[in-house]
């Protein structure tokens, strides 16, 4: 039925807006443009009512505080913090979105009512924003977005990544110390994109074919080996989707070319990655949060949000620790063992896991955690516990996203940072208010 409405109508869904020449639109992505300012006080009000309602512990729907605490805990880190949201598809692409937009000559760019005055603030507060924005669009100019997809084309992205580099080399010098050296090859990619994956169509339909794209790969002229993230490197990138796309192979548009790889590549050095897809704007800093080391050495902080988020997150404060402290090293490595370990415990606190098919990703880890009442193999020497779930797999709800306090659970379950799965881009859920104690990936549950 969906392919019929979609081929013959023109019809997509609650969050896909097909419009003409196969050119599809995420909903939330329109909305941040012809939506309310995101600064409006009801707008805001009636964001944390929803926010409350969804299940969030600490409601903030304006990104501003968060934003702002997060510099000074970079300043007070002497590591420079630069900002970097994204602009969205349909601000870049009003011609394709409707032909009463259409472009001639030069034409401004839309967005939202409030962004000129959000980005003001920041700038006025001391936050360090690099916004790839254009001034103008252009009529015959190259897409900026891929046709199908919520994301940016490889070419754009690597202009952002260029322009972004050369701007940081300008306020936070990083010397070259710590200098490499990339060289790129060409790969063709092709796939459908995640719009057209979020409208559940046949696996045979022709109506949206996937789309070719040329990246370019970036490889280690030391070694040979395609670029990759180094956690003891002195640039971090916390970021989201936009990220992760050509640079985490399970989205299906290639690896080692995207934004952290080009990143590095300009910048001539390694580069530190916490990104996760549809969690830029707080789970990123929670993750940072759970390190032992915190901000540590790092001399660069690049942040990349999605500019929807702006209007459809909720922007948490995190307290980030400036490097490691030997009681909280003592905690992190002290409360666990060091492999696979079998526990009864009682559920004290849940994380909300996102409606199937409400965002473009499919697939989603949740975070709970758990009064630990009984160790039934291996060490693990606290009587918390953070596990992390499969919520959600193939917009399919598992049931962790059903669990409640007080539920009893037997789990088998190994350190997150050793699960034997490649988790980079899974969308995270972490609404608990413990980053003390080091997560945990369960590999088998059972209810009591």
């Amino acid at each position: 039925m969906q392919l019929a409405l979609s081929r013959f109508l023109g019809f997509g869904n609650t969050n896909v807006i097909i419009r003409q020449e196969g050119w599809l639109f995420y909903r939330p992505g329109v909305e941040f443009v012809t939506g309310p300012g995101l600064l409006d006080a009801t707008r805001l009000r009636l964001r944390k009512r929803e926010l409350i309602e969804a299940g969030e512990k600490r409601p903030c729907p304006d990104p501003r505080p968060a934003i702002r605490d997060f510099n000074e805990q970079c300043r007070k880190a002497d590591a420079h913090l630069v900002v970097v949201p994204v602009s969205d598809k349909s601000m870049l692409h009003p011609a394709e979105l409707t032909s009463r937009l259409s472009l001639q000559g030069t034409t401004a760019v839309l967005t939202n009512a409030d962004c000129a005055q959000f980005l003001k603030d920041l700038r006025a507060d001391g936050v360090d924003v690099f916004d790839p924005t254009p001034e103008y669009l252009i009529a015959g100019e190259p897409p900026r977005f891929l046709r199908q997809d919520t994301h940016w084309t490889p070419q754009w992205m690597e202009t952002v990544a260029h322009d972004l580099s050369e701007h940081v080399k300008t306020i936070a010098p990083l010397g070259r110390e710590s200098s490499r050296s990339f060289f790129v090859r060409e790969k063709q990619v092709s796939r459908g994109g995640d719009i057209v994956d979020m409208l559940q169509l046949p696996p045979d339909q022709r109506l949206f074919p996937p789309q070719s794209v040329t990246l370019q790969r970036v490889v280690d002229s030391r070694t040979g080996a395609a670029w990759g993230p180094n956690d003891a490197a002195d640039v971090l990138l916390l970021g989201d989707s936009f990220s992760n796309i050509y640079c985490a192979a399970d989205m299906g548009w290639g690896d080692a070319a995207g934004f952290p790889a080009q990143l590095a590549r300009f910048l001539e050095r390694d580069v530190d990655v916490i990104a996760r897809n549809g969690s830029g704007a707080t789970s990123t800093r929670r993750e940072l949060a759970r390190r032992a080391t915190g901000l540590g050495s790092k001399r660069l902080v690049v942040w990349e949000f999605a500019m929807r988020d702006l209007v459809s997150a909720n922007w948490e404060p995190v307290a980030i620790p400036a490097r490691t402290t030997s009681a909280r090293a003592h905690s992190v490595a002290g409360s666990a063992g060091p492999s696979t370990v079998r526990v009864e415990g009682r559920v004290v606190a849940t994380s909300h896991v996102p409606k199937p098919l409400s965002m473009p990703y499919k697939d989603c880890l949740t975070y709970l955690k758990i009064h630990v009442d009984r160790v039934v193999e291996g060490v693990y020497r606290d009587d918390i516990l953070i596990a992390v779930f499969w919520g959600m797999k193939d917009n399919d709800l598992l049931p962790a996203a059903e669990y409640r306090s007080g539920q009893r659970l037997r789990l088998r379950a190994v350190p997150l940072r050793k699960a034997p799965l490649n988790l980079q881009s899974v969308r995270r859920v972490d609404d608990l208010d413990d980053l003390n104690h080091p997560p945990y990936f369960v590999l088998e549950e059972e209810t009591l």
